[in-house]
């Protein structure tokens, strides 16, 4: 997989940072430093398994079933949001896999895969995180980027599913701070506290870098596509990602936005604000459709930032 460009620094246009070469440094600094952590999450088993099952043949619902099933803990989980009847009206109560499975389709299946076995990557208790508000916003961010491709798809071209992805990714390079490098994490809370700045910003001051970057460096190691890869490490600065990544970060970062705005969940960057029609208009959703489409958009957020409740 080919890495994106090392040299390219992030936004510098506030003044927070330094000269871009500064930027740069201190930049290649916390790259050497998470490729020499040996103790970064791994990649979740049972997804990449599931994903490769899919990519390779016809999917049967007794095989699908059978992947999951390899988890306990993820298939309790799934079965529980099933079960749950505001997230899904209409389906009878099962305790059985199998039966899950083929309720829900083979789409569902892996949206509802990803979000539980990535949320179970991480730790339950981190210092500078609410594991439930984080979790709600990263999964309503999911659901929010996906309906936002199926919007702009004549125009970005970009994969629903992926848009999910990266999404539900789009913020785990701060738990890959708090949880392996909790020395820096806790420095840019110092910073953030102490100069009443946004984390964001504390982030870019510190490291030449923000937690978007973070997370596509660990997505590298899980082997993620290059498109997603991108869209989650520039997903706070679109324009600077690779052309094959540029509107999937866009997607994310929209998705970010009207999530943030309409307070689903908090990933604690202390940043508010929704995106503007320019912004929607950008990724091909017209301004006469903007207001009805951002209602539709934060409906489908909440909704699936619901699988963290139900999930238990």
């Amino acid at each position: 997989m080919a890495r994106y460009n090392e040299c390219r620094v992030r936004d510098g246009r506030d003044g927070v940072l330094g000269a871009a070469e500064e930027q740069s440094r201190k930049r290649r600094k916390i790259r050497r430093k998470v490729r020499e952590t040996d103790s970064l999450p791994a990649a979740p088993s049972v997804l990449m398994e599931l994903d490769q099952m899919l990519e390779s043949s016809h999917p049967r619902i007794a095989t699908i079933a059978a992947i999951v099933a390899k988890d306990a803990s993820i298939a309790a989980r799934i079965l529980n949001v099933v079960n749950a009847s505001e997230y899904f009206d209409g389906h009878e109560e099962t305790w059985d896999i199998r039966q899950a499975v083929a309720m829900l389709g083979v789409e569902e299946v892996r949206r509802l895969v990803s979000a539980l076995s990535v949320v179970s990557a991480f730790p339950t208790t981190l210092d500078h995180v609410d594991y439930r508000d984080f979790w709600r916003h990263s999964i309503g961010v999911a659901g929010a980027a996906r309906l936002l491709a199926v919007y702009s798809y004549s125009g970005l071209a970009v994969d629903p599913e992926e848009a999910y992805t990266a999404g539900l990714m789009h913020d785990v390079g701060w738990l890959l701070l708090e949880c392996c490098l909790p020395d820096i994490a806790d420095g840019i809370m110092r910073m953030s506290l102490g100069e009443s700045m946004p984390r964001l910003k504390a982030e870019r001051a510190l490291m030449g870098t923000d937690h978007g970057d973070i997370g596509g460096m660990l997505l590298e190691r899980w082997h993620q596509r290059p498109e997603i890869v991108e869209g989650v490490a520039w997903h706070h600065d679109p324009g600077s990602a690779e052309k094959h990544g540029r509107g999937l970060a866009a997607i994310v970062h929209l998705g970010d936005r009207i999530c943030i705005a309409g307070r689903v969940g908090d990933s604690g960057e202390g940043i508010s604000g929704g995106p503007s029609a320019s912004e929607m208009e950008a990724v091909g959703i017209p301004v006469s459709k903007c207001s009805r489409m951002m209602e539709n958009v934060l409906e489908a957020a909440r909704k699936m930032s619901e699988i963290i409740v139900h999930a238990g």
